[in-house]
């Protein structure tokens, strides 16, 4: 009954009319520009960092492009939206859909919520979903994903626990803060899908020991600025390469051990 298409991978237009009951779609600024008609019964905001700079203008288009996803919601459907992300919070008086808060700082009157080391629910009642101790993967942005899923799954009404055994099954997707090897004692983590700074800042808190960070690909237009403090508490080198190491390294330069390469042979 579930079937799942969008930015990446199968394209939404081949799922649209086939036969099934909900379609979960990822739908990039690129194509909001032109949505006339598009209205998901469920929409849902996670978080917004500046990204695709190169095609926008500015992170106030930016921001405006993300929002048109609550454009054509009816009062009937659902606004889920990051409590703590002060982007995302103002976009509250854009839907004319209820809106559903998460959060990890704030113990919600509805919603989804961190309360010590357990992760609530709070719609009819509050009960305890799952204990962050007892999911294997860690970090702000995974638990974003974590919260936001538990709040779709509560407005269909889907049991405790079967969405706690959903998530102690679920090991995390491939090439976002991915442990791919071990190797003399040293984590090897592709983070590859970390294509802004956001997704880069959010990776590197989530890991504790000593890094050596591989950064670079195609200049958007990123402000690796805001990428500083974090890289300086937890980065002990930075290998550059593609076409946007320059840039990192004007503006990274002097918080720690930088190299420019031209690959990684």
């Amino acid at each position: 009954d579930v079937q799942i298409a969008g930015n990446i991978g199968i394209p939404l237009s081949e799922v649209v009319r086939r036969p099934g009951k909900i379609i979960v779609t990822e739908v990039s600024s690129f194509q909001l520009e032109t949505i006339k008609k598009f209205s998901p019964f469920i929409s849902c905001i996670l978080n917004i960092s500046p990204d695709h700079l190169d095609r926008h203008p500015d992170l106030e288009q930016y921001i405006w492009l993300k929002s048109r996803i609550l454009t054509n919601q009816e009062s009937d459907g659902y606004t889920i939206l990051n409590r703590d992300d002060p982007r995302v919070y103002p976009l509250r008086k854009k839907t004319r859909a209820e809106v559903i808060f998460f959060s990890q700082k704030e113990r919600l009157e509805r919603g989804v919520f961190l309360k010590g080391p357990y992760i609530m629910r709070k719609f009819e009642g509050e009960e305890v979903v799952v204990s962050t101790d007892e999911i294997s993967f860690t970090g702000s942005h995974n638990l974003e994903n974590i919260l936001s899923a538990i709040a779709i799954a509560s407005l269909y009404r889907l049991e405790r626990e079967a969405v706690r055994e959903a998530l102690l099954e679920f090991k995390g997707l491939p090439h976002r803060c991915e442990p791919v090897a071990r190797i003399r004692g040293v984590d090897f983590i592709n983070d590859s899908k970390a294509t802004n700074e956001g997704a880069v800042k959010s990776c590197l808190e989530s890991i504790a020991q000593p890094i050596i960070l591989i950064m670079g690909g195609k200049d958007k237009g990123a402000n690796f600025f805001y990428l500083r403090n974090v890289i300086k508490e937890r980065v002990k080198r930075v290998i550059l390469l593609g076409e946007a190491k320059r840039v990192i390294k004007a503006q990274l330069n002097t918080i720690c051990l930088l190299s420019e390469v031209e690959n990684m042979r």
